[in-house]
């Protein structure tokens, strides 16, 4: 049979072939398809290696979706947890992870836009087939969103989030694990102008509470009121308010009076 003409897919097929086949299911392959199927393997793939100098290099320029340094982010915070890893390592001169943990034999694989179906943010089968192989070369594969990734950044919990991650194989990395508490709402109290009116709604919601008490103790009728309380209260507001004008109304004619009869405008 023929590979894919892709080299990506090629690769694939050939690691499959040589490190990931089951044995004893098909006849051994003879010594020239292994060697053929090996130097498939160890082609260099231009998204593995670029070279990145020269004019011409500059001018080849494509549009593409924009790019955010994930690699640098991760290794950065792990420097700060003190953990042991590599930064954009390449396995099987197939798939570059963005930090792999060699001892632990553990990875963190992001999941970028390029490995994503729009809208709905599922992962491509090449991203699916990735980790699979990944798993059966005998790496424990975690998988993560780069929308989880760039929030963390943004909320600034990067270090919690990876340590999350980092802390089930490496125990010193839960110190670092932080909880955020629980979000309490306090009752704010009143502003010193409506003293007085919290004042009044606190007597009337007392008054209630006393006479509901009395009629249900007793079995009498109720003598408080709620509307004539509330139209007690609308009448005091009022009267309040027309004291207020009053007092600014003549403190503008005091001022008139002094500069010699002329208007004063507020």
């Amino acid at each position: 049979d023929e590979l894919p003409k892709e080299l990506m897919h090629a690769q694939q097929v050939a690691l499959h072939a040589l490190k990931l086949k089951p044995s004893g299911l098909d006849p051994p392959a003879s010594d020239a398809l292994v060697a053929f199927l090996e130097d498939v393997l160890a082609c260099p793939r231009a998204d593995l290696y670029v070279y990145e100098g020269g004019a011409k290099y500059r001018m080849d320029k494509r549009l593409r979706v924009k790019d955010y340094n994930y690699d640098k982010w991760l290794s950065e915070t792990l420097i700060q947890l003190k953990v042991a890893h590599k930064t954009a390592h390449t396995l099987e001169n197939i798939y570059r992870v963005s930090v792999a943990f060699p001892l632990e034999k553990h990875l963190i694989d992001v999941l970028n836009f390029q490995d994503l179906v729009a809208p709905s943010s599922r992962p491509l089968a090449s991203a699916e087939l990735r980790q699979r192989q990944l798993s059966l070369l005998g790496w424990a594969v975690h998988s993560v969103h780069l929308r989880d990734l760039f929030n963390a950044v943004k909320d600034r919990s990067l270090r919690s989030f990876l340590a999350r991650i980092v802390s089930t194989f490496v125990p010193a990395a839960k110190e670092f694990i932080e909880f955020t508490p629980p979000v309490t709402h306090t009752n704010k109290l009143p502003s010193s102008t409506h003293t007085d009116d919290w004042k009044r709604l606190s007597d009337v919601a007392s008054k209630r509470d006393a006479a509901a008490g009395s009629a249900g103790g007793g079995g009498g009728e109720c003598d408080w009121h709620e509307d004539e309380d509330a139209e007690e209260m609308r009448e005091r507001a009022l009267a309040k308010k027309q004291q207020q004008k009053w007092r600014v109304k003549s403190a503008y004619s005091r001022a008139a009076g002094s500069t010699g009869g002329g208007t004063v405008r507020p």
